[in-house]
């Protein structure tokens, strides 16, 4: 049996009742670590060595990062119909970006099986890491209009211009109303939209990168069809509450509601998860 780093079967007992509970809710080691480092008194690496030693109710198969991902396919998305995107482009994004200090938000969309009509539209605010999460009745731009109408509706012109002053995105077709999306419903702009270069999904990485969150509580092949809004605003809050390496230990509302204006959190219906609590697997949504 591998050493016992110095820890009584007291020690072992007690840690175990910590993290077990947490692994199987999806937390990683570095998050429970994080969290819980006055109650452990013990650092991640070591957390790790426990469990790889079978020593702990929950194994290594239990770990988020022991799932092992299939080979990404290369997405091929058809060309944008909408002629009109001179002053859109991904070189018109870098001119922007250089010449006015302003947050980048990243938009995508999530499908769920194919025969659904229903997808999940993403805005991943890359400043904080932190991703929001709408369900769309169907995959059109129509429905992505709609969208920002209701957001704008809910935040207010002033404050939806200033926490989406800019969005970039693919070259899907749920993104071909250009005018749709960056006109305010109270007269003149709201946003500037973008877009990344044909099959450059890399150029908007870190809300793609984002998604594979959203994969270990809505796997590949799940329907989206029963999904409702109180479903996509939890996985918001649960995915948003997990703290982040790149963040230094905190979490993406973390550093958000130290930046953003508390109304934009309290509209949106945005609420921070205990530690403890968080959930990143299809349990969540377990009714």
């Amino acid at each position: 049996m591998p050493q016992r780093l110095c820890l009584t079967l007291k020690d072992i007992t007690r840690i175990n009742s910590i993290i077990s509970p947490r692994i199987k809710k999806g937390q990683s080691l570095y998050h429970i670590a994080k969290n819980n480092e006055d109650e452990l008194n013990i650092s991640e690496s070591t957390l790790r060595r426990l469990v790889m030693a079978g020593e702990m109710d929950a194994g290594i198969i239990d770990l988020p990062q022991a799932v092992k991902r299939r080979k990404r396919k290369v997405r091929i998305v058809p060309k944008l119909k909408n002629p009109k995107k001179t002053g859109h482009l991904y070189s018109d994004f870098k001119k922007y970006f250089s010449e006015n200090d302003v947050p980048v938000v990243q938009m995508d969309c999530v499908v769920g099986k194919k025969e659904d009509s229903r997808v999940l539209l993403t805005l991943h605010f890359t400043q904080f890491h932190m991703q929001l999460i709408f369900r769309l009745k169907e995959h059109t731009s129509k429905c992505v209009t709609d969208l920002f109408d209701s957001l704008e509706k809910k935040l207010g012109k002033e404050l939806f211009a200033m926490c989406f002053p800019l969005i970039l995105t693919d070259n899907g077709n749920e993104f071909s109303n250009i005018d749709g999306m960056e006109k305010s419903i109270y007269g003149g702009k709201r946003t500037n939209i973008f877009f990344c270069e044909p099959n450059r999904s890399d150029q908007k990485g870190q809300c793609e990168n984002n998604h594979k969150l959203i994969r270990t509580i809505l796997p590949k092949g799940t329907s989206f069809s029963r999904l409702t809004n109180k479903d996509t605003l939890l996985v918001t809050n649960h995915i948003n509450s997990y703290v982040r390496k790149s963040l230094f230990g905190k979490s993406p509302f973390e550093t958000a509601m130290n930046a953003l204006p508390a109304e934009f959190f309290t509209k949106l219906k945005l609420k921070r998860i205990n530690e403890s609590d968080v959930n990143l697997t299809p349990k969540l949504l377990k009714h």
